[in-house]
């Protein structure tokens, strides 16, 4: 393959995104936007050299992310006023021969998938040039110009496409495109291949098959939907495993005493960690913050807790008027103010090893349903939990993450609904499995479904 680079703008304002910070830095799942973007196309291995573009207040903020990033050629430029100033800053700094293979991607499209970004530049072995698209499901209505509140006329849509990034070019080409601008400042383009094709009208720009995940974040409400991305793992980029060694973890398992919680300490033991189980059978009650703190002190006496995963919980079914004041102070305590519990005692030992926080919510968090108004709103609450940990103890490296399976065939689920047909259900072993892949995975906020 020839030479490749990846230039990454992130120098705009954010006006549109109302947030006192520039977009690029708004959070999303512990970590900023730029950081996911930047952290995705680092692990692109057909990615050879970065650039990221950036300007006033964010280019410090950016230095401070590539810094943790692990790609052996990133470089920082400052840009300029617009877009294409910007990009022009960009294809200054690439190193390499005209025949270098350029993509030019938006800061704040963090999920672009690493098959895309093959295909583009795949797609310049044929094209001039190439553009990244999806199918418009909206119907497109032309503005009359000469009275922009009526309808001109509105074109087949199946004759359009909406435009995303990266673009690709050869690089000669495209500074040669670039530098005949006469005005760059002044430019009106809103992309690099509008610019490159009324420069090059005869110029073949290819189009790449896009992907609806990959979302442009520019208003506050895309924030909202990258979370959704995010926790339903639509993203393409859940769960990234590491060569992490499992065998030499110390972790801590409550509410290990049957169904998910036991079969995980069973299937973990069996990768040679070593594992502290502990349940209302030991004698740990998470809703007793005494109980927690001493399980934690007998799991660090064998040394730095690597990780501390919490299975327990309780299931209650009925009315909320009708519940007894009992069964609603034991749903509560056991699934919320035991996480609160087991995640307050847990940093000080997490915070020493860089361990992780993974907590274990329900698949019924994200929609209320009556008769579960208890059980479920205190699963939401674990979820919102991990979500605010992972921006929280972000600073010290400490991992959080929540699993959430789907019903699931346990003891719990039998004595609720005894005659489920256990085939429908999901198996404990596959929630085993995702245990692992986030043990092993170097993310955060992870909020991660199991089916």
């Amino acid at each position: 393959m020839s030479a490749s680079a990846f230039i990454i703008l992130a120098g705009g304002s954010g006006t549109r995104f109302r947030s006192e910070k520039p977009k690029q830095l708004a959070m999303l799942a512990g970590k900023t936007i730029l950081h996911h973007t930047l952290e995705n196309v680092a692990a692109c291995e057909s990615v050879k050299q970065i650039i990221l573009v950036s300007r006033g207040t964010i280019l410090e903020e950016a230095k401070k992310i590539v810094s943790d990033i692990a790609h052996p050629s990133i470089k920082i430029v400052e840009g300029g006023a617009n877009r294409l100033e910007s990009t022009r800053a960009g294809l200054m700094a690439v190193d390499g021969p005209a025949a270098t293979k350029v993509l030019v991607h938006d800061g704040v499209r963090p999920f672009i998938k690493h098959d895309v970004i093959n295909s583009c530049y795949s797609g310049l072995d044929t094209y001039d040039a190439v553009d990244v698209v999806i199918p418009s499901s909206d119907t497109l209505v032309e503005v009359n110009p000469e009275a922009v509140d009526l309808i001109g006329q509105i074109p087949r849509r199946e004759a359009f496409r909406r435009g995303q990034t990266p673009q690709g070019f050869w690089l000669g080409t495209f500074r040669q495109v670039i530098d005949e601008v006469p005005d760059l400042a002044a430019a009106t383009f809103t992309d690099d291949c509008g610019m490159y094709l009324a420069a090059r009208p005869e110029a073949t720009i290819g189009l790449i098959d896009g992907d609806e995940s990959n979302i442009k974040i520019t208003h506050p409400i895309d924030l909202f939907m990258a979370e959704q991305l995010i926790m339903t793992g639509q993203t393409g980029a859940q769960a990234r495993e590491s060569d992490v060694d499992v065998s030499a973890m110390n972790i801590v398992i409550f509410g290990a005493s049957s169904g998910l919680g036991e079969d995980a300490q069973v299937y973990l033991e069996k990768l040679g960690a070593t594992v502290h189980g502990a349940s209302r059978g030991t004698g740990c009650d998470i809703s007793k913050a005494a109980d927690v703190a001493k399980t934690l002190e007998v799991a660090a006496a064998k040394g730095p807790i690597d990780a501390v995963i919490n299975f327990a919980g309780v299931l209650h079914i009925g009315k909320l008027a009708e519940i007894e004041p009992g069964d609603l102070e034991r749903v509560v305590q056991t699934n919320y103010m035991g996480a609160l519990n087991i995640a307050r005692l847990s940093f000080d030992y997490l915070k020493k090893s860089k361990g992780q926080l993974m907590l274990v919510s329900s698949s019924s968090y994200y929609r209320g349903r009556k008769d579960y108004a208890v059980y479920s709103s205190s699963k939401a609450a674990v979820v919102n939990l991990t979500q605010a940990l992972c921006e929280e103890w972000a600073p010290e490296a400490v991992r959080v993450n929540c699993i959430v399976p789907r019903r699931a065939n346990t003891p719990m689920r039998h004595a609720a609904f005894p005659g489920e047909d256990p085939s429908t259900l999901l198996q404990p072993e596959e929630v085993s499995l995702q245990v692992l892949k986030l043990l092993k995975s170097p993310d955060s906020g992870i909020i991660n479904h199991v089916y």
